[in-house]
């Protein structure tokens, strides 16, 4: 597992540069760049090539930034490359991300989910624990079918199982509990009987 110190201590950077800044443009323009970044394989290899100058990698991203005036997001772009830590992007990205929405007061919560969830279903969800975090959700359903039923819901440091395995795994505990504090029973009869 690789450490998220890094990634996070880039992150933190960025996030507190761009508050100052202007958060909504620059958060855009690195979003835009991570999917890029994500979608585009030889633009990947390209830049964590080794073999390939600094100034080159630096070049391409520049030149992926169109618009006026000089460009945060790239000059961030271009210190990550320029320390060779441009392989930490997608964990940087992840770190930022949950800044954004903290500061935004957004939860984010990943659901799993034995089938996929009904709009109703997933509205409904989304209520409850609006409700419950008096703030926007921001939701992230996946279809994980060896859940059997149920949820499976993580939302900042807490786990939600109400998953049909858990369910079972939770019975056969129950069971197993019993089976070893049964008192012994040798066939023979109580005295007094």
């Amino acid at each position: 597992m690789r450490t998220q110190v890094i990634p996070r201590r880039y992150a933190e950077a960025f996030f507190h540069a761009i508050v100052r800044l202007d958060l909504d443009r620059h958060l855009n323009d690195f979003r835009s760049f991570l999917a890029l970044w994500q979608s585009t394989p030889d633009l990947r290899s390209f830049l964590l090539n080794p073999a390939i100058l600094t100034d080159r990698k630096v070049h391409l991203i520049r030149a992926s930034f169109t618009g006026p005036g000089p460009c945060f997001t790239a000059d961030f772009l271009h210190l990550l490359v320029r320390r060779n830590r441009l392989g930490f992007l997608d964990d940087i990205a992840e770190h930022l991300e949950a800044l954004v929405r903290r500061h935004r007061n957004i939860l984010g919560v990943r659901v799993q989910s034995a089938v996929p969830l009904h709009p109703d279903e997933e509205a409904a969800l989304v209520k409850k624990l609006e409700t419950w975090h008096h703030g926007p959700i921001e939701l992230h359903v996946e279809v994980k079918p060896e859940l059997q039923g149920g949820l499976l819901i993580f939302m900042e440091d807490k786990i939600i199982d109400t998953t049909v395995r858990h369910r079972f795994a939770r019975l056969a505990e129950a069971m197993q509990k019993l089976r070893f504090e049964a008192p012994e029973t040798t066939g023979r009869s109580s005295p007094g009987a």
